[in-house]
């Protein structure tokens, strides 16, 4: 049974190509574009890893961290951070909003 990602990004080409690659290395992938659906699909799905984009149209990707890791059922499940930021101050924040890693 293959391990099971959530790629959390609004831009499609961007999606895409995370998509593309990590099924052609054996992973079974859900995408979400925007918070609410990534925090919905978290709950139902439970991925073994969450990829955030930290900048989403409706809920930034550190309130998606927050809310996953409040959660009992989700706490436990690492998000990485993906991010075109390279500022220290942002990545800082991102795993104190409870990233495993920032990229």
């Amino acid at each position: 049974m293959s391990k099971k990602i959530l790629i959390v990004e609004d831009h499609p080409d961007v999606r895409r190509v995370l998509t593309l690659h990590l099924r052609r290395v054996g992973y079974e992938i859900v995408e979400a574009d925007t918070g609410s659906s990534a925090i919905a699909l978290t709950v139902s799905e439970i991925p073994d890893l969450v990829l955030v984009d930290l900048s989403l149209p409706d809920v930034s990707g550190l309130e998606i961290a927050k809310v996953i890791k409040q959660n009992p059922r989700t706490a436990e499940i690492p998000l990485v951070a993906l991010s075109g930021y390279t500022d220290r101050q942002i990545a800082s924040k991102a795993l104190e909003a409870g990233m495993a890693a920032y990229l």
